[in-house]
């Protein structure tokens, strides 16, 4: 009796260690991550003006808003644990194409408030509130343009919002499981 107590022990043991384990690798994987490098549209000499806005649920969204003077707009998606700032590299060629271009950091990201990434499910709302920004800007018709994750984001938004005319899945997941 006393050796199956211990083998029940070492069990539980296990089970709590294990579980443990999963429950810190999730608060490492979903953190907030800073910027390295801070870039700006002022790098390439495009006109830009910072962009802030809110999210249904309170957050401050921060980014660039980059005007062509047309009702076209782009909105770009940046990357898991990445920020709107190496995406820069792709303003240039998309305003010269005659789109506005609203890029912005996904919560928890960069510039933007809070403290953790969802994988898509809650940035779906910054998505939103992208747009509701880029409206008030001028734009109606919209494409998304979304790297990794934010590939992801720019799918999971388009079925949910009709004024997404236009989609550019770049490297992101079909699949979270996949992904992870």
């Amino acid at each position: 009796m006393h050796g199956m107590i211990t083998i029940i022990q070492i069990f539980i043991l296990l089970f709590v260690l294990l579980l443990g384990a999963i429950i810190g690798f999730s608060f490492w994987l979903t953190r907030r991550r800073q910027v390295f490098k801070p870039r700006s549209p002022a790098e390439y000499n495009l006109p830009f003006e910072d962009a802030e806005f809110s999210t249904e649920d309170g957050l401050r969204l921060r980014g660039w808003w980059i005007p062509a003077g047309t009702d076209r707009t782009l909105i770009l998606l940046h990357g898991f644990a990445g920020s709107l700032d190496p995406d820069v590299i792709y303003t240039p060629a998309l305003h010269a194409a005659g789109f506005n271009i609203l890029q912005f950091d996904f919560r928890g990201h960069g510039r933007s408030d809070g403290g953790i990434c969802t994988f898509g499910y809650l940035e779906r709302r910054d998505v939103r509130a992208a747009l509701n920004f880029a409206s008030r800007k001028g734009g109606c018709h919209f494409g998304v343009v979304g790297f990794s994750m934010g590939g992801m984001v720019a799918v999971l938004s388009a079925a949910e919002c009709p004024q997404i005319e236009a989609i550019v899945h770049d490297g992101g997941p079909a699949r979270l499981s996949s992904a992870i």
